[in-house]
């Protein structure tokens, strides 16, 4: 895990507010060379701290339906199904979870037969499983994909406040 400095929070805070940005640009605005903020988003890069790429909006690849799955797992089970979902295209998100339902995805698909037929003719048969919730997104109110999690391995990151300065909910 690398140390931040505030140099580093400046080049982050401009790149979520434009990825497209010249390193010339943000060198100018922060008064660095071009070189030091090459150098410095490279750093971030290669320790996993930040990336820099395309969002790509699903509805334009087809994708209209969006549906949040939750699975309940046998406890032991839980992480082989959780990589068993994720090698489907379909499946955009998995995660483990604390509660009631131990896994849970995202399902991106053209139409809900597509999604129900992921969800009955794939994940009911799954040995391990328990119950399944799904639930349909109709409108995502929030959605920031400023923030994600690019390595799981990692360990926890640092707190960092100093991101959430001048910023708004």
């Amino acid at each position: 895990m690398i140390k931040t400095d505030e140099t580093d929070e400046q080049i982050i805070g401009i790149l979520t507010s434009n990825a497209r940005v010249s390193n010339r640009e943000i060198a100018r605005i922060i008064g660095l060379s071009d070189t030091t903020v090459r150098k410095r988003i490279q750093r971030l890069s290669s320790a996993g701290a930040a990336k820099i790429t395309a969002i790509v909006n699903p509805a334009y690849a087809g994708l209209k339906v969006i549906t949040l799955v939750r699975l309940r797992t046998v406890p032991a089970a839980a992480r082989a199904i959780a990589e068993r979902a994720a090698g489907f295209e379909a499946v955009n998100f998995v995660s483990l979870t604390a509660g009631y339902f131990n896994v849970v995805t995202l399902v991106l698909t053209e139409n809900e037969e597509d999604a129900g037929q992921l969800i009955h003719a794939e994940f009911k048969q799954w040995d391990g499983i328990q119950e399944i919730g799904a639930v349909r997104v109709l409108n995502s109110v929030k959605h920031r994909l400023d923030w994600v999690v690019i390595n799981h391995d990692e360990e926890e990151p640092p707190s960092r406040p100093n991101l959430m300065r001048g910023r708004q909910k």
